[in-house]
């Protein structure tokens, strides 16, 4: 079963989240935690903070999949492992 952004951002509700969201295809077939030691795949929806994603000292989580982004202002962490 593939996702959209905007089935994500359904799910995410309840933390108030940001979108940007500029396509509406279903193209989600995964999801993994951000990492810099990845390739990024078409189909991936990426888990991490936005300063893994651009030069920025928030601590806002983000999912990004291609140019889509949803941004969660939230009191939970990602652990780097």
């Amino acid at each position: 079963m593939k996702l959209t952004m905007w089935i994500i951002a359904d799910w995410l509700r309840e933390y108030h989240p940001r979108t940007f969201i500029q396509s509406n295809r279903f193209e989600i077939e995964s999801v993994r935690l951000f990492s810099d030691n990845f390739t990024r795949a078409r189909g991936t929806l990426y888990v991490g903070k936005v300063s893994d994603f651009f030069e920025s000292e928030a601590d806002a989580v983000i999912c990004a999949q291609g140019s889509d982004m949803i941004t969660l202002e939230s009191a939970f962490v990602l652990c780097d492992f």
